[in-house]
């Protein structure tokens, strides 16, 4: 049986969501922000917004007409990438984990180190982060939210409605939000994120990451697992991921993949500590991010091309037939197949009540993929535990 002590999840995520969702990036500690430079020369014809014209545009903005159409998608359902189905007890489609993910997945990109990442300048919907194989699928959440995009103009940039479409997402299901604050300012183009980590050749500027922020040990040198350690300045430990392997830490004992979750927790801590986040923090973010949506892993299949390789029909998904192959219950992400509470559209505590409460084991989930799930003495149990239920496996020591 785990023993791990309970965590008061609630308040510790109000103190992460005012400083990780809900806040703009403060040129004070971040030096990049604001100084609007793309990494290379644009076409001559392309358009130049200035920041004079875009902050009289933002001032328009109708914020409160912007949350209620984002609140009305959170509850639809759309033929173009189908909600997913939540919940054992109540069933109900919802678009609120998607979003969660995506603000954190924009937001995630922050490090310490030298000030660079952030949702300020939109830059997810470009290459490299478009292709990162922890956005895979997010570019269909960028496309749900092109109408609002489109009806709300220029005052609402890419980067304040995805922050924006994340927090409303998390009050809609009531969790607690302290407010919002506007004015991120998109760039033209993603070549600010290539210093990130570019898992695949830039060939527009010169190879950044890898000359200034190489993936190395803590000796300094490179590493076959591809577990960057913090002396790269990296803000995550595997290029192309926002923190950390969902597996576990990837070890390879005589080159077979063999991965480690018990030895995961060191990562956390580390990694995320990359990002200016203490353990309460980190563990708010877990927690509380895991409260809505689900990870995917239908089959033993994969998400498709990334739109670096198929721009036309990126992620078209190998888990089904037909008009639904790759969508709705066929969808693959993570490769993991895992809802992690009862009703992942309500704020509860439930992701910890539950990690602490039951005994867990290690499974290759159906999409070929390390998770934990219910031992097997709670498996068999008549009492109406859900077998589907599953943690996130580094979390399980």
């Amino acid at each position: 049986m785990l023993s791990a002590p309970r965590v008061p999840a609630i308040e510790m995520l109000i103190v992460l969501l005012s400083t990780m969702l809900l806040s703009d990036v403060v040129e004070a500690a971040c030096p990049f922000a604001g100084s609007r430079k793309t990494s290379y020369k644009l076409p001559t014809s392309h358009p130049e917004v200035s920041l004079a014209t875009y902050n009289e545009a933002v001032s328009q903005v109708d914020w409160a007409h912007v949350k209620a159409d984002i609140v009305e998608l959170l509850d639809s359902d759309q033929d173009i990438w189908p909600a997913d189905e939540l919940g054992f007890k109540t069933k109900k489609k919802s678009y609120i984990g998607l979003f969660v993910r995506l603000a954190w997945h924009c937001s995630g990109s922050y490090r310490e180190s030298d000030g660079r990442g952030g949702c300020e300048g939109g830059r997810q919907r470009f290459e490299p982060e478009l292709s990162w194989m922890d956005n895979v699928n997010l570019i269909h959440a960028h496309q749900l939210l092109k109408p609002i995009k489109a009806k709300h103009g220029l005052g609402l940039s890419w980067g304040d409605l995805y922050i924006l479409a994340g927090t409303t997402a998390i009050e809609h299901g009531g969790g607690p939000v302290l407010g919002f604050c506007a004015g991120r300012y998109d760039d033209a183009d993603g070549g600010s994120s290539v210093a990130l980590g570019a898992n695949f050749l830039w060939p527009q500027v010169a190879d950044w990451q890898q000359e200034l922020y190489p993936c190395v040990d803590k000796e300094g040198n490179p590493t076959p697992t591809g577990n960057c350690s913090d002396v790269s300045g990296l803000g995550a430990s595997t290029i192309g991921l926002i923190y950390v392997n969902p597996e576990g830490k990837q070890m390879f004992d005589g080159g077979t993949r063999d991965p480690k979750p018990e030895e995961s927790v060191y990562d956390i801590r580390d990694t995320f500590g990359r990002m200016s986040m203490n353990d309460s923090e980190t563990v708010a973010l877990i927690g509380g991010g895991h409260t809505f949506g689900k990870a995917h892993g239908a089959c033993k299949g994969s998400a498709g091309d990334a739109p670096i390789k198929n721009p036309v029909d990126p992620y078209h998904g190998t888990c089904g037939s037909g008009a639904a192959q790759g969508k709705g219950p066929n969808v693959f992400s993570s490769g993991l197949e895992v809802q992690w509470t009862t009703e992942p559209f309500r704020w509860d505590q439930e992701y910890w009540q539950n990690l602490v409460n039951y005994t867990w084991e290690r499974h290759l989930g159906p999409g070929g993929t390390s998770r934990c799930r219910l031992s097997r003495a709670l498996r068999e149990l008549t009492t109406p535990l859900n077998p589907s239920w599953a943690c996130f496996s580094p979390m399980w020591h």
